[in-house]
């Protein structure tokens, strides 16, 4: 799926801006999202295979930073932390 069409008769907008799309689901932490984030990246490995653990910053505990999954073009991939899952999608 793409944001939006190579073909300007296709999809024409006088100012076409979208050029990433980003959703973040956030809710209450669940720490076992910790303890079972391998059985999500197992469920989404054939498309997201490279993952990117978040570095440690200051203030921000290590927890509620996400992990990234995307893949391996670098065009979308799904993040995942303690109190949020989210997709987002690059063109």
């Amino acid at each position: 799926m793409s944001l939006s069409s190579k073909k300007p008769k296709v999809v024409s907008y006088e100012n076409q801006p979208l050029t990433e799309v980003a959703f973040e689901l956030r809710f209450f932490g669940e720490p076992i999202v910790e303890s079972r984030r391998h059985e999500f990246y197992e469920e989404i490995r054939g498309n997201y295979p490279l993952v990117f653990v978040p570095p440690m910053k200051e203030g921000v505990h290590t927890s509620l930073q996400p992990y990234r999954f995307t893949r391996e073009d670098g065009t979308a991939g799904t993040t995942l932390a303690l109190n949020s899952v989210g997709y987002f999608q690059t063109e």
